[in-house]
């Protein structure tokens, strides 16, 4: 990392403007041997048996020289800190603490999200994609089968007793919203389904097992975008949205 990498700021000690770095995983204040013989007006320094480390876990304590006491200032805000003086030419640090005492670091407690007015004008303005399940208006999905598969009627999954009305409720409801149609007559294949209960406990998802019906089924390749390949999509992009498909697994 170079110097113009690091969060370098000009501040005043003792009335002495030295360049400290504001680290917000410094505990204390840590000056330089040659920033500290710079500062004037500069207190004496005073033994410390506190034990800085250069970061956690480290082993090894910093060499100390001593600790002092002094006015710190960047211009806006005046506060006396405790500085520890470390033997060599190591790095001016700021505290985390000290750091925020002069605005240099900020913290996020929370994050919340403002409710806006605009989301109530979207659901009124496109109520056709905002209510119900919808349709789709694109060219139907044309599914390659492979004729040389011999076709695999599965046996029925037996349902348990305490949710086969809510079943026979969610396929009615599946067939009056036109998501499924019912079949009449001998079929070569048979798939059974799979009741799973929502996290609410009060509705169920109608699962099918496919992987019968998938060994027939021609897969197609599709090149799938890396992470960085998106990165390269959205460059400029400077409003985002979330969409919620509702029931998306039946599209």
């Amino acid at each position: 990392m170079t110097a113009r990498d690091k969060p370098l700021f000009s501040g005043n000690i003792a009335g002495t403007p030295v360049r400290v770095i504001a680290d917000s995983g410094a505990s204390v204040n840590v000056l330089n041997e040659t920033d500290y013989l710079a500062v004037k007006n500069k207190s004496k320094l005073t033994h410390s048996n506190s034990r800085v480390y250069p970061y956690y876990m480290s082993a090894e304590p910093l060499n100390l020289l001593g600790k002092f006491q002094a006015d710190a200032s960047n211009g806006q805000y005046t506060c006396k800190e405790t500085f520890f003086v470390v033997n060599g030419p190591s790095s001016s640090l700021l505290s985390w603490k000290a750091s925020q005492k002069f605005n240099l670091i900020t913290s996020v407690i929370s994050v919340s999200e403002p409710k806006s007015h605009l989301d109530t004008d979207i659901m009124s303005e496109f109520p056709t994609v905002t209510a119900g399940m919808g349709t789709c208006k694109c060219d139907p999905v044309k599914v390659v089968v492979d004729e040389s598969i011999k076709p695999v009627a599965q046996p029925h999954r037996r349902i348990s007793f305490h949710v086969r009305k809510k079943v026979e409720q969610k396929l009615d409801e599946l067939e009056r919203a036109d998501i499924i149609e019912r079949a009449e007559g001998p079929t070569p294949w048979i798939s059974p389904i799979v009741a799973v209960p929502k996290l609410t406990g009060d509705e169920i998802r109608i699962c099918v097992d496919m992987r019968a019906v998938n060994q027939a089924i021609s897969r197609e390749r599709h090149v799938i975008p890396t992470i960085d390949d998106i990165v390269a999509d959205l460059n400029g992009c400077k409003v985002f949205s979330k969409v919620d498909l509702r029931q998306g697994y039946h599209k």
